[in-house]
């Protein structure tokens, strides 16, 4: 089972050397991320608004015991 969703956040800080990126949400939290590689942060400013996907995988098996 896997649920992906769109979320708008604001980019507060970046740190092109790590790829990561500090994201305020529309609730005011702040959460520090990891980019993609392929994402060219030179390209970015503070301030930017940005649309990420987040995708959330749950897998459950049975077995008999």
């Amino acid at each position: 089972m896997a649920e992906t969703t769109r979320v708008t956040a604001k980019v507060t800080a970046l740190d092109p050397e790590q790829h990561k990126a500090a994201l305020q949400f529309e609730d005011g939290t702040t959460r520090i991320v990891a980019v993609r590689p392929d994402v060219d942060l030179s390209k970015q400013k503070i301030g930017d608004s940005v649309v990420i996907r987040i995708t959330e995988a749950l897998a459950i098996q049975v077995a008999k015991p």
